[in-house]
């Protein structure tokens, strides 16, 4: 699981082929998805969102 800052918002990528629960500091909304964000991202395998 890599997570990065880029332009303010921050990319996260699941680097493995299980799901993952990514604990957050805040809602937000997934970029990519167009999904409201909860405390907790959810990615499948290999996912990918940006939130803000």
């Amino acid at each position: 699981m890599y997570a990065r800052v880029v332009e303010g918002r921050t990319l996260y990528v699941n680097t493995t082929g299980e799901p993952k629960e990514v604990p957050l500091g805040a809602p937000g909304r997934g970029v990519l998805s167009g999904q409201s964000v909860d405390r907790t991202l959810r990615l499948g395998p290999w996912g990918v969102e940006v939130v803000e």
